[in-house]
């Protein structure tokens, strides 16, 4: 996607500012196609030190944003999705010191439920250390939603965020 649509960029917005990315350190790198998230390496995300595996949550985070904005990125309008199921497969362990990266891809979206499959990498994304799939649901906005998001999206249109 050369010119990512209004949906996707608020998304991506959304979910970079939401508190616990934000205390991560999510980064998107938008110039490849799947986007790349990054979690930047910090000794206190570790949660076994005499092993240097990053911790499992600050990995399901990674892999859950990347996995959203997939599937924002094929949506022709904003909706609701919740995680219905995510499936991690350990090839190995992530290198001490290195960034952690994901890149994630909506396979499909069938009768409101959306497949995702993921791998995160570090240095080689052709030698990944872990695999992911994800399900979602995706659910329509009532019209009450779409009246909060059109306002929402005029300030944040006004504030120079989308």
């Amino acid at each position: 996607m050369s010119a990512p649509h209004a949906i996707y960029q608020f998304a991506l917005h959304h979910l970079l500012n939401l508190p616990h990315c934000r205390w991560l350190g999510l980064t998107v790198d938008q110039n490849t196609s799947p986007p790349i998230w990054c979690i930047p390496w910090r000794d206190d995300l570790v949660d076994q030190p005499d092993r240097g595996n990053i911790h499992s949550g600050a990995l399901t985070t990674l892999i859950d944003m990347a996995s959203t904005a997939a599937i924002m990125a094929k949506l022709d309008s904003f909706q609701n999705l919740a995680t219905l199921d995510m499936r991690i497969d350990f090839l190995g362990l992530p290198q001490v010191q290195q960034n952690i990266y994901a890149q994630a891809t909506c396979e499909t979206i069938n009768n409101q439920i959306a497949f995702v499959r993921s791998h995160c990498f570090q240095s080689d994304q052709t030698q990944p250390f872990a695999l992911a799939t994800a399900t979602f649901m995706c659910s329509p906005l009532s019209a009450s939603e779409q009246q909060t998001l059109q306002y929402f999206l005029q300030q944040e249109e006004r504030a120079g965020h989308v």
